[in-house]
């Protein structure tokens, strides 16, 4: 067999992969959307596969929202929870690096605050948050609460609206419930995990969890 026909076999067999993946990529991403759509008629929330865009409304309050390329908004699930008004949805975004590019997922849900938030970021503490601190780049600590400085990296524009916000009931609160990611200014909330927006089956303790520390952040 002449290495022509070789050639040409191997690409061949890469291109039925590569339409085999995309096929199947189609059908569980359909299954998904289906599983969500059944999931909000049963629940009474509205369900939106994507809203492309919708996140450059946003991009000064949620610090990732204006990075890489490929963003979507998408699996957006809406309505009442306790009481409030949500909207969880899937961020994606892909930003590369030389000759190799990684996707980043964040399962987010959005609130109302019905009173002005200053603007602030909230995430948890890590190796290379301290790296960045020591780098100088600004963290927000509190010096009566070093468990609450290690576990957290919080930043905002106006510092003393940020710290009155956070005050001891709310960092003590939050501490019991550590790892979150927030970010808020104005009337705008919104909490997230890193990874894809829960299935319907994992759905409710997902919103739960966010609705937690809503309440915490706005005190309701």
């Amino acid at each position: 067999m002449s290495s022509e026909i070789v050639f040409l076999a191997l690409f061949l067999g890469g291109v039925a992969l590569v339409a085999v993946g995309f096929s199947v990529s189609y059908y569980l991403n359909q299954q998904r959307i289906s599983a969500y759509q059944l999931f909000c008629a049963n629940s009474g929330y509205q369900f939106v596969t994507d809203r492309m865009g919708a996140q450059t409304d946003y991009v000064a309050i949620v610090p990732f929202f204006d990075k890489g390329y490929s963003r979507r908004w998408r699996y957006e699930i809406s309505g009442q929870y306790n009481a409030t008004a949500f909207t969880a949805f899937q961020y994606d975004y892909t930003v590369s690096s030389g000759r190799s590019s990684t996707t980043y997922r964040h399962a987010m849900v959005r609130w109302t605050s019905p009173t002005p938030l200053p603007q602030f970021t909230l995430g948890p503490e890590t190796l290379f948050s301290r790296l960045g601190e020591a780098l100088g780049w600004h963290d927000i600590n509190f010096g009566d609460d070093p468990a609450f400085s290690s576990a957290y990296v919080l930043k905002g524009e106006h510092e003393m609206d940020v710290a009155s916000l956070f005050s001891p009931d709310v960092r003590q609160q939050l501490l019991a419930v550590p790892g979150q990611h927030a970010a808020g200014a104005g009337s705008v909330l919104f909490w997230w995990r890193d990874g894809r927006l829960p299935g319907p089956e994992a759905f409710g303790p997902f919103l739960t969890s966010g609705d937690q520390v809503r309440a915490i952040l706005l005190r309701s």
